[in-house]
């Protein structure tokens, strides 16, 4: 088969779906594939809990982190097209994760741009597996296109936990970029897992059916000393009982 690049240590039978993701990066987002733009919008209606589909210009792109009126500047900069099917499948599997993500971007002191960090650890993960750094990685999974969406995904979240938890501000970008690049190219697994953890921990906070011990707590104790029950647990317990009923 033709290979359009040589990755080392990347298995043979890989060698098809390697061609595949490097066509993508190399393929310019264009405004007039629908096919494109249909990705970029749903992109952005997710973010913005948007009905309708933005127009292709303006300063409303800046809502997702964008630096300019027209998004495929800084898409084509690098990773092009595959910087936009990153962020779909990212929106798509992780729904949860991708918005919490958003929303600290648009924190009053911790604020920074997400659309550029998203472009930024597409094109570091892209780097990493044209260096041989990932072959390992995608030799075990039996994918390239697997592994190189889970570690960009694993990317995005280390950047917002550090983010997050550092209480860190525009100020320490650039720090924060480098740490995570630098832990996708010596420890991808603890990358990965790490990923893996924080998207249970925040599926299990939001979902409205985990009825927690402390809600049993707070209700038995509440119920003892004759006062009401805690907003926070009300709507935990009332969802509960919805869906008990169902059976």
């Amino acid at each position: 088969a033709l290979t359009l690049r040589d990755v080392p240590g990347l298995q043979r039978p890989l060698a098809e779906e390697k061609d595949r993701i490097f066509v993508l990066a190399a393929t310019n987002f264009s405004w007039p594939d629908e096919f494109h733009r249909r990705m970029l919008n749903t992109v952005y209606k997710r973010l913005c809990r948007s009905q309708f589909d933005p127009l292709p210009c303006g300063s409303h792109w800046d809502i997702i982190g964008f630096q300019g009126n027209d998004p495929s500047t800084d898409l084509n900069r690098s990773g092009r097209v595959l910087n936009v099917i990153h962020m779909l499948c990212f929106s798509t599997k992780h729904k949860e994760v991708f918005e919490k993500i958003h929303q600290l971007s648009q924190h009053p002191e911790q604020n920074f741009p997400f659309a550029c960090v998203s472009v930024n650890y597409t094109k570091a993960v892209m780097d990493a597996f044209r260096m041989g750094q990932l072959s390992k990685q995608c030799n075990a999974a039996g994918s390239v296109v697997e592994t190189l969406n889970s570690l960009y995904m694993a990317c995005m979240f280390d950047f917002y936990d550090r983010w997050r938890k550092g209480k860190r501000t525009i100020m320490k970008f650039d720090q924060t970029l480098k740490e995570v690049s630098a832990d996708l190219l010596k420890r991808p697994a603890a990358l990965v897992k790490r990923f893996k953890d924080g998207v249970k921990e925040v599926e299990m906070r939001n979902d409205p059916n985990r009825l927690e011990f402390s809600d049993m707590a707070n209700l038995g104790m509440a119920t003892a000393a004759g006062q009401a029950v805690p907003k926070k647990a009300q709507v935990r317990l009332g969802a509960y009982a919805v869906a008990g009923g169902e059976d």
